[in-house]
């Protein structure tokens, strides 16, 4: 009966947090996507780091290792780079492509994937660089890791998108986006650092 008791009240708790959010989607709705965009891509970081180090950081116990500053600037990129492009994106698409059919659905991933995408990974790779104190690697990084990384994320983001046009109500699509990105952000954390440092290394030798 405790039991019970104690699943109703974590129910319910959880009940009236989702209320919350979503009445803070309602009232003040990009200052909500930003910072759940933060706090989704500093936790996406400190996965990569604990689990995905880089080879000469292997062996160091797992707060030795840790790059604070490498969360915190990647977490202030996510927060201020991606919600708002595409909080106006998702709303422009919305507009420009009218209907709730699969046809629409698909037209919409192909102008996200197609225009968004590309222009969003470019950014992405540049304001790590910048806030990193590394904007010298911007050319390179471009140049080398971003078609791979355009490649990769087609066959990440294409069906997620799919499903976040065809299902998702529009004020939750970022929010959809950014629990996909959970996981695609583990994937850019490593890309956008260690990558970079790989490339730079070879070119020094």
């Amino acid at each position: 009966f405790r039991s019970a008791r104690s699943f109703s009240s974590n129910t319910a708790k959880s009940s009236s947090i989702w209320q919350q959010y979503n009445s803070l989607l309602e009232t003040h709705p990009l200052t909500t996507k930003c910072i759940t965009a933060g706090v989704i891509a500093a936790v996406a970081d400190v996965t990569c780091q604990v689990n995905f180090p880089s080879p000469e950081e292997v062996n160091k116990p797992i707060l030795e290792r840790m790059d604070w500053k490498r969360t915190r600037n990647f977490a202030l990129v996510n927060t201020f780079l991606f919600p708002p492009l595409a909080h106006y994106w998702y709303g422009f698409l919305s507009v420009k492509i009218v209907g709730t059919t699969f046809l629409a659905a698909v037209k919409r991933v192909i102008l996200d994937q197609m225009l968004f995408a590309p222009i969003l990974l470019a950014s992405f790779f540049s304001a790590v660089l910048v806030v990193n104190g590394e904007s010298d690697r911007i050319p390179d990084k471009l140049r080398n890791d971003l078609p791979t990384t355009i490649l990769t994320n087609y066959t990440v983001w294409i069906p997620a998108q799919l499903i976040n046009f065809q299902f998702v109500p529009i004020p939750f699509r970022v929010l959809w986006a950014n629990a996909v990105g959970f996981f695609w952000n583990i994937y850019l954390s490593y890309a956008a650092v260690n990558s970079t440092k790989s490339e730079g290394e070879k070119g020094d030798k």
